[in-house]
């Protein structure tokens, strides 16, 4: 069992208890609440500033005061899928802080995604990703 400070509540209340932008994948959401359809993800999350759900090969939704917002992910060839879901969030969360609109979030991160997807060294390099 995990030490006390690092167990997560897998109930939804407890996580929009917790103000901020929530980011998770249709997988991780099919283990804890047996569902990993993206508009059911962000009901149970609801309400949040910002719900992004990453889907692997379909995309990713964000929900937030703009409404949905879907970008599909770009096809890629998978060299090594650890790290994609991290590279994901690094994209994003970079886009948002150059104050980028949705798509263009999601973009970034999609490309950065599949940056990493696309290689075994730790970080991608600056010219495998695309601008947005």
């Amino acid at each position: 069992m995990a030490p006390r400070a690092c167990r997560r509540s897998a109930d939804p209340a407890a996580a929009r208890s917790r103000r901020g932008h929530r980011l998770g994948g249709a997988d991780q959401a099919e283990s804890l609440w047996h569902t990993a359809r993206p508009d059911d993800i962000a009901d149970l999350l609801a309400p949040s500033p910002l719900v992004v759900v990453k889907d692997a090969e379909h995309g990713a939704t964000s929900y937030g005061s703009g409404g949905r917002t879907l970008v599909p992910a770009p096809p890629v060839e998978v060299v090594e899928p650890v790290g994609a879901g991290d590279a994901f969030a690094a994209g994003h969360l970079s886009a948002v802080l150059h104050d980028h609109d949705e798509p263009a979030r999601l973009r970034l991160g999609r490309l950065t995604a599949a940056a990493a997807l696309r290689t075994r060294d730790d970080v991608p390099v600056r010219h495998q990703v695309a601008d947005c």
